[in-house]
């Protein structure tokens, strides 16, 4: 399937965001096999086998759904992949749910990319797709991640059980929030 309309490649104030590409794997095992990028991860940092195995179920995502995961990077330098993000299918609390989600390079944290690639991956999600609510799933201990989930506009509503380890806190935000038509 082709990437729909508003996903195919998105511009922001300061990145181009696009589908990710089989060549993305370097860059994909440079952000998710850091470490520092999994600090509170209980199932530790992915290997480059796993880091591979993502980037083909998110390239399997575009091909079946037409939208994803985006390859995330800066203008000035569009070739270099930055980070990851974007919304996809995922199943919360037993139900087929859009879930939005974030990594970047730990030498671009706290340059408020996550958070634009946030707001990017909402208004392209509220604008093509049917789904009135969009969730985000972090662990309690990720401050980074929970200020960027509320600066986005999203809202705790509680928990849910992940793969590994204690709950995870839920946030979500409905359309109505961002005033986009569907």
């Amino acid at each position: 399937m082709q990437p729909l309309a508003g996903f195919a490649w998105v511009e922001t104030d300061s990145m181009r965001l696009r589908p990710v590409e089989e060549s993305d794997l370097p860059a994909m095992i440079a952000i998710h096999g850091n470490p520092a990028t999994h600090t509170h991860n209980p199932a530790g940092t992915p290997d480059a086998a796993a880091c591979a195995a993502s980037l083909n179920a998110w390239r399997a995502h575009w091909d079946a759904h037409g939208f994803g995961y985006w390859a995330a990077a800066l203008h000035e330098d569009p070739h270099a992949v930055i980070g990851f993000g974007g919304v996809a299918l995922k199943s919360i609390r037993g139900l087929p749910s859009l879930n939005l989600y974030f990594r970047f390079a730990p030498e671009m944290w706290g340059r408020g990319l996550a958070t634009e690639l946030a707001g990017a991956a909402l208004k392209a999600a509220f604008a093509s797709l049917p789904h009135d609510v969009v969730y985000g799933i972090t662990r309690p201990e990720n401050l980074g991640s929970i200020r960027t989930l509320t600066r986005a506009g999203m809202e705790r509503v509680g928990e849910v059980q992940t793969d590994v380890g204690p709950p995870s806190v839920l946030f979500s935000i409905h359309r109505d929030a961002l005033q986009i038509d569907s």
